[in-house]
């Protein structure tokens, strides 16, 4: 009797594993029509039935929901990537072999490219939390490409989630990622401009320990790493060791005195410091060694622009005596003066930010101050353009 049951157990058995198979088959052939919706119901079938089926048809099964949730490349849905990327690494976690091993790679690959050019369009769109979330779930499903992590970091910064910025920027640490790439001998390596930024973003959260600690350990490490160094200067300055920072920003610039980022940088610094006049002078130098350089003019222009507040308030103080008429002329021709001086500024920025609403704002309102109808015109019908007015 015992062994008629367990014929027919087998038989039974043996029906649910052909059940399933058939129901694979018939994904893979909708799947190859590019009809992904009917190839997911029929995985969703067999799907209730597949823990009990054996490795070979378990790897097929997990291949076929890899295939049809990504829908030929073309799926753009984070929740159906997701549902992808589980069905890869189930399949990776049954260690395929032969044939099946190549294509666990081919999809895995295929997921990731997914992943990541979902992740370019959320960070385009400013998403960077949206990214961040990609790029780490493209690095769990292929984690020798390491540079997805490097990537999810930093926009974990963008998207001020501090906490998974450590997370991520420590991991590569104890990975010991470097992103060089070696077919490329121009290639530098990662590892400072890391720990810099884990510093920054000690120092943010107001881990001021942790960024001292971190900082010493990496400068013994790395004594000349010019980010390192600008990193231990953020740290002098938010102490308030003002001599300290200043040494290190001269130590900044004798490492590399033809850099345009480094004055930029310093010009940034000074800024927040109050120094105006050195800040002006470290912006100046950024535009001399590269004109181009959008953020070095945007805030070149808005430190002429500065004195632009106090001269309208004082306009707006005076009443209507003759006296206050002259003095109004006076105020408003400094005004002018102002915006005559910083607007080479803005327009050479402009030619590398043209869709830049506040920079298309700023002049369109400056050249209206100064009679410049055409440029406010052509500003105006830009930002219209942009913003669909």
């Amino acid at each position: 009797m015992k062994k008629q049951i367990l014929v027919a157990g087998l038989i039974l058995l043996s029906a649910v594993t052909f059940g399933q198979k058939k129901e694979i088959k018939k994904a893979q052939k909708e799947i190859k029509a590019g009809n992904y919706t009917e190839a997911i119901n029929l995985l969703s079938q067999a799907e209730g039935l597949i823990s009990n089926a054996g490795k070979d048809v378990k790897v097929s099964f997990y291949f076929a929901k890899t295939q049809a949730f990504l829908a030929g490349g073309k799926e753009k849905d984070f929740d159906k990537l997701k549902v992808a990327a589980d069905a890869i690494l189930k399949a990776e976690s049954l260690k395929p072999t032969g044939a099946d091993k190549l294509i666990l790679f081919t999809e895995s690959q295929a997921v990731r490219a997914a992943l990541i050019n979902s992740a370019i369009e959320s960070q385009n769109a400013e998403k960077y939390k949206e990214a961040s979330d990609k790029l780490f779930l493209s690095y769990t499903v292929s984690k020798q490409d390491t540079s997805d992590l490097y990537f999810a970091a930093g926009n974990s910064v963008n998207a001020k989630d501090y906490d998974k910025a450590v997370e991520y920027y420590q991991k590569l640490i104890d990975l010991g990622y470097t992103g060089i790439d070696i077919s490329d001998p121009q290639s530098k390596s990662r590892q400072g401009e890391i720990l810099r930024n884990l510093i920054l973003v000690y120092l943010t959260i107001g881990e001021d320990d942790k960024a001292k600690s971190l900082i010493s350990e990496a400068r013994r490490a790395n004594p000349d790493d010019v980010s390192l160094i600008n990193a231990e200067a953020e740290l002098a300055y938010k102490i308030g060791d003002l001599e300290k920072y200043n040494s290190l920003m001269e130590e900044v610039v004798a490492k590399e005195p033809n850099n345009p980022q480094v004055y930029f940088n310093l010009g940034v610094s000074s800024k927040k410091i109050g120094d105006i006049s050195k800040a002006k002078e470290y912006y100046k130098k950024a535009i001399e060694l590269d004109p181009d350089y959008p953020a070095a003019n945007i805030n070149m222009a808005f430190l002429i622009l500065e004195p632009e507040a106090k001269i309208i308030d004082e306009m707006n103080a005076l009443g209507t005596s003759s006296a206050d008429f002259k003095k109004y002329d006076e105020l408003e021709v400094q005004k002018n003066n102002l915006y005559k001086k910083a607007i080479p500024f803005l327009e050479v920025a402009l030619k590398s930010r043209a869709e830049d609403i506040n920079l298309l704002r700023t002049l369109k309102n400056i050249y209206s101050q100064i009679g410049e109808d055409e440029k406010y015109r052509d500003m105006k019908s830009r930002i219209d353009a942009l913003t669909g007015n």
